[in-house]
């Protein structure tokens, strides 16, 4: 993706959030969600097929800002109520038409058990979830959506990028289960059992130093409330797609395909 993609995916992003009134736009968006959100889009953009599978939508942005820009999108998490809560809270705030929410269905979904039948999806996306699932759990999660991806469809993966397991933790960040993934997990545990090809891999990388991890998280909420408008100017500042980790990666995002038959 060029420099210009980019800047057109964030800053529609950046608009599309702006929608729900001047204290949302102060909140901003999270620092790390603007780069991975913006590579997500642009991989997303180039697949097949009229709807998305969004897993682990949660209280997420992203599908809402999907299903507005004209897809229709699944949204499913592992509770249901979170998910109509969340659908209540974007449809209203982002004040959505009701063409556009017509385009959003929720779907109360395990991914490491779905119930959606086989190769029913072209385009799947899968956005920081999957460190949050324990034991082999992630395992079993890429082999379930390899089943439901169609031939010739994508699936987007990101994750923090480190020291295979390591625990992080900040501030204001993760309270549960969460992990990094190495280059041998990246392997072992996405891409092999999931038998799909891989497409696309890339790392978000620290351009001066970890600007996220030493200044950012650790900066208390009710301040982020103020200038959380800066993330998405702050992380084209201090982060870069790099084709290899170095030494300084967060996370990565990978892009998997099902070969046609």
């Amino acid at each position: 993706m060029n420099e210009d993609e980019k800047a057109f995916y964030l800053k529609d992003l950046i608009r599309f959030n702006a929608r729900r009134g001047f204290s949302a736009w102060m909140m901003g968006i999270d620092y790390f969600r603007c780069i991975e959100y913006s590579w997500a889009l642009y991989f997303l953009s180039q697949g097949t097929g009229k709807t998305i599978l969004d897993l682990g939508s949660g209280a997420s942005l992203f599908p809402y800002y999907l299903a507005f820009r004209g897809d229709s999108v699944v949204c499913t998490d592992l509770n249901y109520e979170q998910l109509s809560r969340s659908y209540n809270y974007w449809s209203k705030s982002l004040e959505l038409s009701a063409d556009v929410c017509k385009r959003i269905s929720l779907q109360e979904e395990d991914v490491t058990k779905l119930t959606l039948d086989d190769e029913m999806f072209f385009r799947i996306s899968f956005i920081s979830v999957i460190e949050h699932i324990p034991d082999d759990g992630d395992i079993m999660a890429v082999k379930e959506i390899s089943r439901v991806l169609a031939p010739g469809g994508k699936l987007v993966i990101s994750f923090p990028y480190g020291k295979w397991g390591e625990k992080r933790s900040f501030l204001h960040g993760t309270t549960f289960y969460h992990r990094t993934y190495d280059e041998k997990a990246i392997e072992e545990r996405l891409i092999k059992p999931s038998k799909l090809s891989l497409f696309e891999k890339i790392y978000f990388c620290n351009r001066f130093f970890n600007f996220e991890n030493t200044i950012w998280r650790k900066i208390p909420q009710r301040l982020i409330d103020f200038v959380g408008w800066t993330a998405p100017y702050l992380s084209q500042m201090f982060l870069v797609p790099a084709d290899s980790p170095g030494l300084s990666a967060n996370g990565a995002m990978i892009v998997l395909e099902k070969k046609k038959r």
